[in-house]
């Protein structure tokens, strides 16, 4: 069993860029409209698109939604050398660094290393883990100059994204290989960087095909303790991988990484001594691919697909090692505009393959998951006032293996008086689903002769929903200056 899963997950990934070349190479020559975010002026910046919250390009001021937009400049200007250090910069989102290697990133509440209720993907795909239900950040240190834009979305978006969008939305968007020609090398250096390198070339072929390499590595120093001694939490890695464009309808990405961290783990005992911090060595590394094909008609309708392949492996030697391969795959079709309406449905499928190792302290039954996602979305904008009035309703429904069928339904509505301002009222439904830690792990906590106490899993575990009621208004005060209000009233059940 274990020798056949390497050996499918290699057939996957070449099957996946055999056909996603001949895909890309077989479509028609588009060409682009070159965009320099530098030298736009700030009224055009403020119309800048935004996908996250319909799932189709938007301009800012025409969402009904609390968003903020981190562009490539804003990351450029404030120096920030992470993509957890630029979410600071976004109203609404807490960042704390728990220490050299971790951070807690969320929205409206529930913070903690692995928040549970925030969705985040890199150009649409989840880095969410679905077994320790988080985001480990450290996994992700993209090189700073490729980003195009984080989109942030305060509040639930389960009705396009489905399951964990509970409290937010973070999208990292990278730039397009075109937009990144010619050879770039960065370096850093200081006393708490021991050492980044970024380098990048990219280049064209054909009319419009277009592309980038990029590797990058890094050393980063501990923290100091209390005492002003090493905190043991250092860490260093490297990343390396590619992207493809052709024309305007095919995209094809992947990245290969590996880093190192030590952490301090606390193991627990019922007799003396009744607490030991140990020192561990973990290793986290993984590689992905994502192909993205998309097709425009005459008629204004348009059809994508994306589909990406994904492995990971985390190894904690005191806890165990998530060695897991996910597939996924997702169909979007934006209907022409009829009358009043603009409709955009679609479907999607995953297939989950975790093989967990245990340690002493740990076991999972069953050590071996494969578990499969079936989603499906539809959402419709009608104007009931031409330019002024419009409401979107809309659904995502999902079957996982956890907690079963489950619909997560929005409702907005829109009012927007002049070009410069926009009102908007939304109820939501949101949930989190279960974990394989929640449902099959057994975890000791401590341990003396004959007696153990631990957590053992729960097989009724339930999802978390979230009932939200949001109201909201933007106004764009001058072409440079823009102010944005959000209240909200969270109901949650069933909470961990």
């Amino acid at each position: 069993m274990k020798d056949k899963a390497p050996r499918q997950g290699r057939f996957l990934l070449l099957y996946f860029v055999l056909i996603f070349s001949l895909a890309g190479f077989t479509y028609p020559n588009a060409s682009f409209a070159e965009e320099d975010y530098f030298d736009l002026p700030p009224e055009l910046l403020l119309n800048a698109q935004i996908i996250s919250v319909s799932k189709r390009p938007a301009t800012l001021a025409d969402v009904p939604a609390a968003v903020s937009i981190v562009t490539a400049e804003d990351i450029q200007r404030s120096g920030v050398t992470t993509i957890p250090d630029a979410l600071r910069l976004v109203p609404g989102v807490n960042v704390a660094q728990a220490d050299s290697n971790s951070w807690a990133v969320s929205i409206r509440g529930f913070n903690s290393v692995l928040a549970n209720k925030l969705l985040v993907m890199i150009d649409g795909r989840t880095i969410y883990n679905p077994v320790f239900g988080g985001t480990f950040w450290e996994a992700h240190d993209l090189v700073m100059e490729d980003i195009e834009r984080i989109e942030v979305v305060r509040g639930p978006g389960g009705t396009l994204w489905g399951a964990n969008a509970v409290n937010g939305v973070i999208n990292i968007i990278t730039k397009r290989a075109q937009d990144t020609q010619g050879n770039l090398v960065s370096t850093l250096y200081g006393n708490e960087e021991k050492g980044t390198l970024s380098m990048r070339h990219g280049g064209s072929f054909a009319e419009d095909g277009y592309y980038r390499l990029y590797a990058k590595g890094f050393n980063r120093d501990s923290f100091k303790d209390p005492d002003g001694g090493d905190a043991y939490d250092e860490w260093d890695g490297y990343r390396t991988g590619f992207r493809v464009d052709r024309g305007e309808n095919f995209t094809l990405q992947g990245d290969v990484y590996r880093l190192q961290e030590n952490q301090f783990r606390n193991e627990s005992f019922l007799v003396a001594p009744v607490s030991i911090l140990r020192r561990q060595h973990l290793k986290y590394e993984g590689a992905n691919l994502l192909g993205r094909w998309q097709g425009k008609r005459d008629d204004g309708s348009s059809v994508s697909v994306q589909t990406y392949l994904d492995w990971t492996r985390r190894n904690e030697p005191y806890n165990f090692v998530d060695n897991r391969t996910i597939f996924d795959i997702e169909a979007q079709y934006n209907w022409p505009i009829m009358g009043r309406h603009e409709i955009i449905g679609g479907a999607g499928y995953r297939f989950a393959a975790d093989n967990e190792e245990i340690t002493r302290n740990t076991s999972f039954d069953p050590l071996g998951r494969r578990d499969s996602l079936y989603s499906a979305f539809i959402q419709d904008k009608i104007e009931l006032a031409p330019d002024r009035w419009y409401l979107t309703l809309g659904s995502k429904f999902e079957h996982n293996e956890y907690s079963g069928f489950e619909i997560q339904p929005s409702a907005r509505l829109q009012y927007q008086p002049d070009d410069h301002q926009t009102w908007w009222a939304a109820v939501s439904r949101a949930v989190r689903t279960p974990t394989p830690i929640e449902e099959d792990l057994t975890s000791t906590l401590a341990t003396a002769v004959n007696v153990r106490a631990a957590f053992v899993p729960n097989d009724d575990f339930k999802s978390e929903v979230l009932n939200a009621y949001e109201l909201g208004y933007r106004n764009q005060i001058t072409p440079t200056l823009s102010a944005d209000v959000a209240t909200f009233f969270n109901v949650y059940d069933h909470l961990e």
